[in-house]
């Protein structure tokens, strides 16, 4: 065999451990909606779009920063759903979606959401922050609500919340300690 022959198989080694995340084969991505997650799915994410993922990420110097790019990725990871799926219709809130199949409510948003943030540490371009899951609040009793939630590496806690929104718009990400208390976006 030639001596490039056999390099061969350490050099594709290599290139595959150097090379980042998003040279890998498409994702599927989790995704519920129906409200309460009544419909458990999944969609392709190609790498294509996985490099516009990628690149939200590309410039973060700050959890700042990593907050926006999480904010966007929301909104983009939304869109990308909307192609394939009925959540292409949902529109913000509770009360506006009609019959749509693709409606969410905050269960929907907040689970998503939070299986979405671990795709993006796993993909090692959440840094700055660590997926903690989804919290709830009923500041009125009655208004009862969930979030996911991630956390900086100082413990402050961040509320990401995509329900108050039409579908593909950015996330709302706000101190937790602020959305506990009824925020919402106006």
């Amino acid at each position: 065999m030639p001596p490039t022959r056999a390099l061969l198989p350490v050099l594709l080694m290599v290139l595959n451990t150097a090379l980042p995340a998003v040279a890998s084969a498409d994702d599927a991505l989790p995704l519920c909606y129906g409200y309460g997650c009544r419909v458990d799915t999944r969609f392709a994410v190609s790498t294509s779009q996985q490099a516009e993922v990628a690149q939200l990420f590309a410039h973060v110097a700050t959890p700042d920063d990593e907050r926006r790019a999480v904010s966007q990725a929301s909104g983009l990871l939304e869109r990308i759903a909307g192609e394939q799926t009925p959540i292409r219709d949902d529109k913000g809130g509770n009360f506006s979606d009609g019959t749509s199949p693709g409606r969410r409510d905050c269960v929907d948003h907040s689970t998503t959401n939070a299986e979405w943030l671990l795709w993006l540490r796993d993909k090692g371009w959440l840094r700055l922050h660590t997926p903690a899951g989804k919290a709830w609040r009923a500041p009125w009793i009655v208004d009862l609500h969930y979030t996911a939630v991630m956390t900086e590496a100082s413990g402050r806690q961040w509320a990401v919340d995509s329900w108050f929104f039409d579908n593909g718009h950015d996330a709302a990400v706000v101190p937790l300690d602020v959305w506990m208390k009824g925020y919402s976006p106006s």
